[in-house]
């Protein structure tokens, strides 16, 4: 279904546009998810930046590697990560935090934490 290579280059690509996004250009991300950018928010939004740099040069640098335990903690690693920013979105949108736009972000990561975690899971009986 999903190979590692694939997801791995798919997660590099979407965290490093985050990368420049966030560091960058933050405010359409604002708009998209309907929060208000100030002082607090923009700190915030950089120092995330650069948690997407080291998710993209991990994913990025991996997409090759062979099953192992490194690859296995990758995937259950940035899966997880996914999956949990996922969830959170769903929360802070039902909460009323933030608009539609979260929905874009949620698919995204849901994709991506499927990919993982599918590949986690078919793998992990494995040597």
């Amino acid at each position: 279904m999903f190979k590692f290579s694939t997801i791995s280059i798919l997660s590099a690509s979407v965290s490093f546009v985050l990368f420049v996004l966030l560091l960058v250009f933050p405010q359409p991300i604002y708009s998209l998810f309907s929060v208000e950018g100030n002082a607090s928010a923009y700190f915030f939004t950089r120092r995330a930046a650069l948690l997407f740099l080291g998710l993209a040069i991990i994913a990025f640098l991996s997409r090759n590697a062979l099953h192992s335990t490194s690859r296995q903690a990758i995937c259950l690693g940035i899966g997880m990560t996914m999956l949990t920013l996922c969830l959170l979105g769903a929360i802070e949108y039902f909460r009323g935090f933030v608009g539609v736009g979260i929905f874009a972000a949620m698919a995204g990561e849901l994709v991506i934490a499927i990919g993982y975690l599918y590949t986690y899971f078919t793998h992990r009986n494995k040597v």
